[in-house]
């Protein structure tokens, strides 16, 4: 799926070529890419049509304004909460219609007892990808995005995949790993998405993926749980009572804590199957530090494939790794490929750290950083800027992809010494806390926000 007149897509399965653009030949690709995207989708997405109408915006705003139409990231949880806890998927189903081109189909909207439900409806039915953040906040991020989108995604990240991993001496043809990963095999969440590209990405079959689990606990036990902990942190003795699919899903979390050292065994004696073959461990630095002490307990130590991997996942949100993380990765693994990504729920592209420490950014997607001192605008994409990330993913077709994130980065636009010449993100990413309701730190003017807002709450 690619926007009529898209000028990347040659370089989608060409990194050198990608990566050899910048300066003027790259600005002026993303503003044709730019011009493109907007003349298709302002007409279709009415929150993207507000914000432009009401700062005097159209289709050829210039690439360094584009940013002022670019959404926050919390706006993918600007619904009303009382709609789910209601059951009202119709007005959850206008809102997130607003955000993509698919057609959502909301006049043949049948009833559901559940998100899952939902949601697994629109993934049928509509051909629809649909993410959900944790929601800690009590609300969680839903993001959308058509089924071919997300297989062009998956498409990219293998061919970057097999360039990094390359570097460190594995044919393309065989870069194919089994992966363990110790969490659930399928859901929804952003952690089940990352772990489904994985599989995507560097899995020969889905035989090759190994998990903890079979699945995850699904959206509607993420809501129910996060909302029942705020309201316990805020003292409230009104606690949401859980509907009968949710308390099933709740008896499943209790098994699971109850059998989680049975469950860790078990996924032990599953890795020493994989003797002599080539894998990547994958999760939380303290998770994989977990499954390699016990692997080198039950004999496995130092027992796979020469150019296995590893990839530390969760670092932006506190879950530092443990003090002894190297050496034990040492003593499961052997000397491994180290595999890093950067990314967001609501973006539709991932970056991959080069062995110079920079997360490189392909050409479809134009990055910024904006000043928090001068009222939230885009610095000069020249040289070394520091402040909020922002990004437009050019390549992102059913939705308009143009991120406010909540992370504080520094990039550098100049050549890396890995000979890549497009611009990258240092690896000093800090996450920053944003309210729901508070969107001053975008580029967009107030009045324009409200407009968006306005716009989403009368078609809900």
């Amino acid at each position: 799926m690619s926007i009529k007149g898209n000028p990347f897509d040659s370089y989608f399965t060409d990194q050198a070529a990608a990566h050899d653009l910048a300066g003027e030949d790259l600005a002026r690709l993303q503003q044709t890419a730019l011009s493109a995207k907007l003349a298709d989708l302002l007409p279709k997405l009415p929150p993207l049509a507000a914000l432009a109408r009401a700062q005097g915006l159209d289709e050829e705003v210039l690439l360094c304004d584009a940013p002022k139409l670019f959404f926050p990231h919390t706006i993918y949880k600007t619904y009303d909460p009382a709609w789910l806890l209601a059951g009202n998927f119709a007005r959850m189903n206008r809102w997130l219609q607003q955000f993509t081109t698919v057609d959502l189909k909301n006049g043949e909207l049948p009833q559901f007892s559940s998100i899952d439900g939902w949601l697994a409806w629109l993934e049928n039915t509509c051909g629809i990808d649909v993410a959900h953040s944790s929601g800690t906040t009590g609300r969680m991020s839903l993001i959308a995005r058509a089924k071919e989108d997300a297989e062009a995604r998956h498409a990219r990240n293998r061919v970057a995949f097999v360039t990094l991993v390359g570097e460190h001496g594995v044919a393309p043809d065989d870069a194919w790993f089994h992966i363990v990963w110790p969490g659930a095999a399928g859901g929804r969440s952003a952690q089940q998405k990352m772990a489904e590209g994985a599989r995507r990405m560097s899995a020969r079959s889905p035989d090759h993926f190994l998990s903890l689990y079979h699945n995850d606990l699904g959206a509607d036990y993420e809501f129910f749980v996060v909302r029942a902990r705020l309201a316990r942190r805020m003292g409230r003795l009104d606690l949401p009572s859980p509907s009968p699919y949710v308390e099933a899903r709740l008896a499943e979390a209790d098994r699971r804590h109850a059998q989680y050292a049975q469950d860790q065994e078990r996924l032990i004696h599953s890795l020493a199957e994989l003797a002599g073959k080539r894998i990547m461990l994958m999760g939380s630095p303290h998770s994989l530090a977990t499954i390699c002490r016990a692997g080198v307990e039950h004999g496995l130590g130092r027992g796979f494939a020469a150019q296995s991997a590893h990839v530390s996942v969760g670092g932006l949100k506190g879950l530092d790794a443990p003090a002894d993380y190297a050496t034990v990765l040492d003593r499961f693994l052997g000397p491994s490929i180290p595999i890093e990504g950067y990314g967001a729920t609501e973006m539709n592209t991932g970056y991959m750290k080069c062995r110079h420490g920079r997360f490189h950014v392909p050409p479809w997607v134009a990055i910024y950083v904006l000043d928090p001192a001068g009222g939230w605008q885009p610095k000069p994409r020249e040289g070394k800027q520091e402040g909020r990330g922002a990004f437009l993913d050019l390549a992102f077709a059913s939705a308009w992809g143009g991120l406010v994130t909540a992370d504080h980065i520094e990039i550098d636009y100049t050549p890396c010494g890995c000979g890549r010449k497009s611009p990258s993100i240092l690896s000093n990413i800090r996450r920053v806390a944003d309210s729901d309701e508070d969107f001053s730190w975008i580029p967009a003017s107030g009045e324009a926000v409200n407009a968006a807002l306005e716009e989403l709450l009368r078609a809900s």
